[in-house]
């Protein structure tokens, strides 16, 4: 089911591709070969479904046009979504109900396309290759990854895997809404027990690796001492922020919890979120770290 939303993805990120670079994507992810009249049927199904697969004959290629009474948010997403309600998943009108029955998040959904196709890889020891989008720079580059996990943080997914050029066997990050062009190998690739995702995260709150990003050294594990109000507690204890979450006092107006972790960009980023309601208590070097981040924050405004 997959096709019916990443093949009108595949079509748009690549205007004008002919059939051959349509079937030959649906070859390289499923790692057989697709007859032409797949291809056909696959047309049919998604025009059934508000998506036209049309071929200009100017620029001799593919491009997509879509039923706006219907989707929102990317029509990708959308099919992705409706595949989850069979009911609404057979005609027009079914779907334009689901439209208004349902909102989601509009980064929600990103990269929900790939997500099965990357975990049969880690399942199947799988080597994969990939375009993934650098945004420090805006390009696109070519990776090759053995895949050991699919991590999610903060309503974004991540890929956790290892790059077989790199000798010391890091662990790196691929924001799945960020690849392209996904291609499963037949290759295998050795899964070694010794790289552990679930312990390589354990200390951090995110996805940020617990190496300090300026002098690239490892920020050592510490205990965080934070208030906040009752109410607010209310909500902190019913999603904890980490795991090593701790309640350490409780008075009539004031909560004290401590977490144990690596002071990352992603647990500043976590405290500034819920400013002014959470404070930092200790320790001190991290106090002030907020603070500092506070008073530049203030030069803004």
């Amino acid at each position: 089911m997959w096709c019916y939303y990443e093949i009108p993805r595949y079509i748009r990120e690549h205007p004008y591709c002919s059939k051959q670079n349509i079937l030959d994507r649906i070859e390289g992810v499923i790692g057989r070969e697709v007859p032409t009249r797949s291809f056909e049927r696959l047309k049919s199904e998604l025009f059934d479904l508000g998506v036209t697969v049309k071929y200009d004959r100017t620029k001799k290629g593919y491009t997509v046009e879509v039923d706006d009474t219907i989707f929102f948010e990317g029509v990708e997403d959308f099919l992705e979504l409706a595949s989850q309600f069979p009911k609404f998943y057979k005609s027009k009108k079914d779907l334009q109900k689901l439209k208004k029955a349902v909102r989601r998040s509009p980064s929600s959904d990103k990269g929900a396309a790939v997500r099965p196709i990357l975990i049969n890889a880690i399942i199947d020891h799988r080597v994969i290759t990939f375009q993934h989008l650098l945004y420090q720079s805006n390009e696109y580059r070519t990776k090759t990854v053995h895949p050991y996990q699919l991590k999610e943080v903060d309503n974004r997914w991540y890929l956790i895997g290892i790059e077989p050029a790199d000798e010391e066997e890091r662990l790196r990050a691929y924001g799945v809404d960020r690849i392209r062009d996904l291609a499963v190998k037949k290759k295998k690739f050795k899964h070694n027990p010794d790289i552990d995702p679930d312990e390589h995260y354990r200390d951090v709150l995110g996805i940020w690796s617990g190496k300090d990003y300026a002098s690239g050294e490892e920020i050592p594990v510490t205990d965080v001492l934070l208030q906040a109000p009752q109410e607010i507690w209310n909500w902190i204890e019913a999603l904890p922020w980490h795991q090593s979450q701790e309640l350490v006092s409780k008075l009539e107006k004031t909560v004290t919890f401590k977490l144990s972790i690596r002071a990352t960009q992603d647990f500043y980023a976590q405290v500034l979120k819920w400013t002014p309601k959470v404070n930092v208590v200790a320790p001190p070097a991290v106090r002030n770290a907020i603070k500092k981040l506070y008073l530049e924050g203030l030069k803004n405004y």
